[in-house]
């Protein structure tokens, strides 16, 4: 009997030990399942490390720029490459004129175009009156079939013109007119004027007409 209960003691003493080896080594191995599982979905998620960017950097252009100047023809004649001087005076049937001559004196090819500036002077050099820019009139000008002035190619050497004209016949019941003694004449596009003694009647105002080829100052085709 003592001897099969001391085995009976060593069975329930083995006992407990057999199933705490059970439970540990049962947890140990969900353990490892768990670190498994885990270390799966770690290496299933994707990495969070932001890549360098591989859109290429374009250089933004500068909104300063250079535009070349081309010459498209001849340039205007200046004061320093034009001579002004007056060519023939007339009257006829109380109206009057002087054609006004612009020639190129410089070696280069110039352009004029549009009217001159003319204005009469009393005997004291005075501006006094003022000629009105028109196309045509009595005494010269552009014929009725040209809309708009000629623009006036000079070659060196060549002569452009223009007609000023007047009246010299009282107006509305007046015995007299205004006397002009001269007149200040500026080429189209320039500033430097240039003084004639003489000038057409102002009995009804001055007219001057545009530039036009030659010496006559007018155009009738």
């Amino acid at each position: 009997m003592t001897g099969s209960n001391d085995t009976s003691r060593r069975i329930r003493q083995v006992g407990p030990l057999l199933v705490s080896g059970v439970a540990a080594v049962s947890l140990a191995a969900c353990s490892a399942s768990t670190v498994s599982r885990h270390s799966r979905a770690a290496s299933a998620r994707p990495s969070t490390t932001t890549a360098p960017s591989t859109t290429p950097v374009t250089a933004v252009p500068s909104t300063t720029s250079t535009t070349a100047t081309t010459a498209t023809g001849p340039a205007n004649c200046t004061s320093a490459e034009l001579a002004i001087s007056v060519g023939s005076a007339q009257g006829a049937t109380g109206h009057s004129e002087v054609t006004l001559l612009f020639e190129n004196t410089s070696t280069v090819t110039c352009v004029l175009h549009g009217y001159p500036g003319v204005a009469g002077l009393n005997a004291a050099g005075a501006e006094v009156a003022q000629a009105q820019r028109t196309p045509r009139g009595f005494m010269g000008g552009l014929s009725s079939s040209i809309a708009t002035p000629p623009t006036v190619t000079l070659a060196a050497g060549q002569t452009a013109s223009a007609v000023v004209e007047g009246t010299d016949v009282p107006q509305n019941g007046a015995t007299s007119c205004p006397q002009l003694a001269g007149m200040l004449v500026t080429a189209p596009n320039t500033r430097h004027s240039v003084h004639f003694p003489g000038a057409p009647g102002d009995c009804s105002g001055l007219q001057v007409h545009p530039v036009v080829p030659g010496t006559t100052g007018s155009v009738q085709s």
